[in-house]
């Protein structure tokens, strides 16, 4: 008896096709899978093509954050202090937030 086994793996129908993602969605998904890697690469690109500045300095922060690098991300926050002035009240309010990831600012 040579029967072929023709199940199928349900779960691969289901997930949706990464080139139909947001950048939103494949974003959040690279940070779930900790892809850190990926995440930067696509972040690049996206702020030439998808995203404003602002928003790439919140995601750059985010990733960083998701890294648990918490020197790194310090680092890149005083380096565009400055900017963050200039942003939306609701841009500004989002990076404040990913701040308290680490607790009080550091002096």
């Amino acid at each position: 008896d040579h029967a072929i086994d023709y199940e199928i793996d349900v779960t691969e129908l289901d997930a949706p096709d990464e080139s139909e993602l947001s950048f939103d969605e494949r974003i959040d998904q690279l940070l779930v899978e900790k892809d850190f890697k990926f995440a930067r690469e696509l972040l690049e690109f996206a702020r030439h093509n998808e995203i404003d500045e602002a928003r790439y300095h919140y995601e750059r922060l985010r990733l960083l954050a998701a890294m648990d690098n918490e020197e790194e991300f310090y680092q890149y926050f005083h380096e565009i202090e400055s900017k963050i002035k200039d942003f939306s009240k609701e841009d500004q309010k989002n990076i404040t937030n990913l701040e308290t990831i680490f607790g009080n600012r550091q002096p």
